[in-house]
């Protein structure tokens, strides 16, 4: 028998077959060894009673009152067995319920959290860049003797970028992916602040994770400008000392259902960025937070406005926020402890009126039906209007029970402070002081039955 407590887990599944097979013969053990007993103690009484039959009428009153009290104890067996198989299989029952709960939470988070940080279209900020010739000096050993060679090389330096003015419109595709489509203008202020005059190569690129890109083009002083490479979106221009210069870039795609700028951890100057979401559910992405937000009808208004000199690390931007996942975690724990709130209601009911076992059956019955209910029912709604329309339906379930107006009575107390309140208070964050109050609630009840039995014995 200790080998099968080892092999037995916590938790267990109804879909694991060799769980159900070893705690099926361990629960078989112990049954059979209560069988065993109550079937060797009646035989011990028989065997009494018989050889009693012929002795004085004491000895017989003994034996009978030995076996009423045998009868109560197995008529008392058969409730406890009873509500022991119905508690092992419940345990089942709920411990699968919240195994499967606890899979559905995982995977809507996991839906969630891809719309964050799965593919996102990524906007690159464009980079000025200059050279600078440089003396690599290095020592060669060169006929016994170490000889100093010089060698000239370029070596690429980068200029900030002295504004940015950038207007983002982005439309959402309806499709199952709900992937964007984005209208991008922005305008780049360069300035020359090195001292003299220089060459520079204005690199802009093109956004990451699109479907689609149509109409690229780069634009200077009004005029579009011709790529060095290509292949490439490179642009050489002259600045002279303290001059400035405007490049305007703008296109037209498709791409992944996330929207992000990334700066590259550069130093940013005059930054403006809007950004206009045509749906609703929009969000800023990361967690650079806008300096506005604003509705406009239907639509969203993003702003990112940077005055002074601000290094951001991270890409920012905006996402489409399908559904927020919060209180994860409840269900499966309340699921885990239902067993235990089930047997504390039927003790409030064995103690408030004697049960039969037609009447045991039916209330384990609701009681699994409404947990099942609200189970399937919080996927869709919220758990705690859940549990009150249940808890609305399950009342009425009791209340047509064939039984007297007393019973009737007693039954929905019980259920109230015995079965809804205590499965209110795992919803609920306070769930220490609704307890509480349900625990007090049913003293005060049993006290009141009390009362009224002491009246009618006195």
């Amino acid at each position: 028998m200790l080998e099968l407590l080892k092999t037995i887990r916590v938790f267990f599944d109804i879909t694991h077959p060799v769980e159900l097979f070893h705690f099926g013969v361990f629960t078989f053990e112990i049954f059979f060894i209560l069988i065993i007993l109550l079937g060797f103690f009646g035989i011990i009484l028989a065997l009494i009673n018989l050889s009693f039959s012929r002795n004085n009428d004491d000895s017989q009153n003994i034996t009978k009152k030995w076996l009423n009290h045998y009868g109560k104890l197995v008529y008392s067996f058969q409730h406890a067995t009873l509500i022991i198989l119905i508690l092992t299989l419940g345990f089942f029952v709920c411990s699968t319920l919240a195994n499967r709960y606890k899979n559905w939470e995982e995977n809507k988070i996991s839906k969630v959290a891809n719309t964050i940080s799965g593919e996102k279209l990524e906007q690159p900020s464009p980079q000025v860049k200059y050279k600078v010739k440089k003396i690599n000096k290095t020592q060669v050993f060169y006929k016994g003797e170490y000889i100093t060679k010089e060698n000239e090389r370029n070596v690429d330096y980068y200029l900030n970028l002295s504004g940015s003015k950038i207007n983002v419109e982005i439309d959402q595709i309806e499709e199952k992916s709900k992937s964007y489509k984005i209208n991008f203008q922005a305008d780049y202020e360069v300035t020359n602040t090195l001292g003299y005059d220089k060459e520079f190569i204005f690199e802009a690129y093109q956004p990451y994770n699109y479907k689609i890109i149509q109409d690229f083009r780069v634009e200077k002083n009004g005029l579009k400008l011709e790529p060095i490479n290509p292949n490439g979106y490179s642009f050489n221009f002259n600045l002279n000392k303290g001059e400035k210069t405007h490049f305007i870039v703008k296109y037209k795609s498709e791409g992944a259902p996330r929207w992000v700028y990334e700066a590259y951890n550069q130093l940013l100057s005059n930054f403006l960025l809007t950004v206009k979401a045509n749906f609703t559910n929009a969000e800023f992405a990361s967690g650079v937070r806008p300096t506005t937000k604003k509705r406009e009808g239907e639509s969203t208004v993003f702003t990112w406005d940077f005055k002074d000199n601000v290094a951001v690390k991270n890409p920012f931007g905006i996402y489409t926020v399908n559904e927020y996942v919060t209180n994860t975690g409840v269900l499966p724990r309340l699921l885990f402890i239902s067993p235990a709130i089930l047997l504390w209601w039927l003790l409030l009911l064995y103690l408030s009126n004697p049960l039969k076992i037609k009447q045991l059956i039916i209330f384990c019955a609701i009681f699994f039906a409404s947990l099942l209910a609200l189970t399937y029912f919080s996927r869709v709604m919220e758990t705690m209007y859940a549990w009150l329309i249940i808890s609305i339906c399950l009342l009425g379930m009791i209340f047509i029970i064939k039984s007297t107006s007393k019973e009737k009575i007693n039954f929905l107390v019980c259920a109230i402070v015995g079965l809804i309140i205590p499965l209110f208070a795992f919803i609920i964050p306070n769930t220490g002081l609704t307890l509480s109050i349900s625990a007090l609630l049913s003293t005060f009840w049993l006290a009141f039955l009390s009362r009224d039995t002491d009246k009618i014995e006195s």
